[in-house]
């Protein structure tokens, strides 16, 4: 009603201090027509009307996939180390408490994450989008080559403590070695050829393990371009042929950043693992964890 009849006016009283000397204060008058500040003042949180109480944003479906997972086994570890913290991280729920919202990629350009009131929207900007007029406070989790973007600067300044990025390239990165190595074995063929990659697959060896580290955690390149690089040392050993003349090899990149080609199939069969096998979070995917469940309870005291 507020917004809509100008004939209304709503102010905010508050008393400030004054220059840090106690018992001293003078008393600050704000019009905040449009202010969604003051529905917190009254205690009205998102949930009162049926909205979560906070959103986490991810890039698309594989990262929201990978976090669902991520949350679940994050707490099951928990349990055993901190029970004190799991009770409280544990009694959270998706689609009340926290929601997950997909920006897609390079859409985040288009987002702002702050508005001072309704007469600073203006959506005929670039970034005219206000991400807090339709959602809930936001954490936005975002690849690592984010830093190297422009755009970069001004989220930051935006959210401050409210964007995390991943160590890695993306959320691939931070998968465990375990399901990494598996997935390797099915897609490569045995003889590392491109024309025949969806044929005879190389068989598993305990003595390829060493060519599989832990840089992929906090590589500026994928997990596609980390397992082109493991096919290029065995078959420089000699475990898969060299390559003749116009043979071409097989690759799991897709494109110079390194991102493993058919992404959402291999998240699902990733996730298929995490929900059949034992396994363990990767250092990056508990540092993701905790910044997510920190943001959750800040915002459902």
């Amino acid at each position: 009603m507020i917004n809509e009849d100008n004939r209304i006016a709503l102010y905010r009283v508050d008393k400030k201090q004054m220059n840090d000397e106690e018992n001293k204060n003078e008393t600050v008058i704000k019009r905040c027509d449009g202010d969604r500040t003051v529905l917190q003042t009254l205690g009205v949180s998102p949930s009162s009307v049926f909205l979560a109480n906070c959103t986490i944003w991810v890039e698309g479906i594989t990262d929201r996939l990978y976090f669902v997972q991520y949350l679940k086994k994050y707490l099951e570890e928990l349990k055993e180390i901190d029970k004190t913290k799991w009770e409280d991280y544990s009694r959270f729920i998706d689609g009340y408490h926290y929601a997950f919202v997909e920006y897609q990629g390079s859409n985040l350009e288009h987002w702002d994450f702050e508005v001072d009131s309704l007469e600073a929207v203006d959506s005929s900007k670039n970034k005219g989008l206000n991400a807090i007029l339709i959602t809930s406070n936001a954490l936005v989790i975002a690849d690592a080559d984010l830093t190297k973007k422009p755009r970069f600067n001004e989220l930051e300044k935006q959210l401050g403590d409210k964007i995390a990025i991943t160590q890695g390239k993306e959320t691939e990165n931070s998968l465990p070695k375990k399901f990494l190595i598996k997935k390797f074995f099915e897609m490569c063929p045995d003889n590392g050829l491109a024309k025949q990659g969806n044929k005879k697959k190389l068989d598993y060896s305990d003595d390829y393990e060493k060519y599989f580290t832990d840089s992929y955690q906090t590589s500026t390149k994928g997990v596609g371009k980390y397992f082109d690089n493991v096919l290029s040392k065995m078959r420089k050993d000699g475990v898969i042929p060299k390559l003749e003349n116009n043979e071409k090899s097989f690759t799991f990149s897709n494109g110079k950043q390194g991102t493993i080609k058919s992404k959402t199939g291999f998240c699902r069969d990733i996730v298929e693992l995490m929900q059949s096998e034992s396994w363990k979070l990767t250092p990056s995917a508990t540092e993701l964890c905790e910044s997510i469940f920190q943001h959750i309870k800040a915002n459902n005291y």
